[in-house]
């Protein structure tokens, strides 16, 4: 995966190096865990790990783009397929079959790297006026169905999403104020 971003390859064998035979103890109330070996995931408090991860999250929705042509209209020719940041991923489509072809192309290519996606975790959101109901599946999950009121505004980042205006804004939110905690 790494080899497809030009990361040479010493620096591939590094990062094998250092998860190769990894093992790790969880520090409780009553002292320390026995030593345990870690099959998946990155390293807690790794200065690689968000970089590894994020190579690897870039991977699988890179494949999963090249395989579904989906996405909204957006500047005349170009489509916007997902919006990502971390581990939260937005997909776009602008119908019910076209999210769940996306939905279950990711998942597949997500659980050939070692990902698994929430189901749990997930929701639809339906912009429009159509009220007809939605059933995306992931893992044999059926996803929560977010109800967003005519004129509500839902905030991801510093962009919000009005019903209204089916479009986002651009918000200039202060850096902190006194509510920070």
């Amino acid at each position: 995966m790494a080899r497809t971003y030009g990361v040479p390859q010493p620096f591939i064998s590094i990062f094998k190096n250092l998860y190769l035979d990894s093992s790790c103890c969880v520090r409780t109330d009553t002292g320390y865990t026995p030593f345990f070996q870690i099959a998946t995931g990155v390293r807690q408090g790794c200065i690689l790990s968000p970089i590894l991860f994020d190579i690897c999250l870039d991977f699988v929705m890179k494949k999963t783009m090249e395989k579904v042509r989906t996405g909204i209209s957006w500047s005349g020719q170009n489509r916007l397929t997902d919006l990502d940041f971390a581990d939260d991923i937005a997909l776009l489509a602008e119908d019910e079959s076209k999210l769940q072809q996306v939905a279950t192309c990711l998942d597949n290519e997500a659980n050939m790297t070692g990902l698994r996606i929430s189901a749990h975790k997930s929701k639809v959101m339906k912009v429009g006026f159509d009220r007809a109901q939605l059933n995306i599946i992931v893992d044999d999950t059926i996803l929560e169905l977010s109800t967003i009121p005519p004129t509500s505004k839902v905030w991801s980042l510093a962009m919000v999403m009005s019903r209204r205006t089916y479009a986002f804004e651009l918000q200039k939110l202060p850096l902190c104020s006194n509510d920070c905690s």
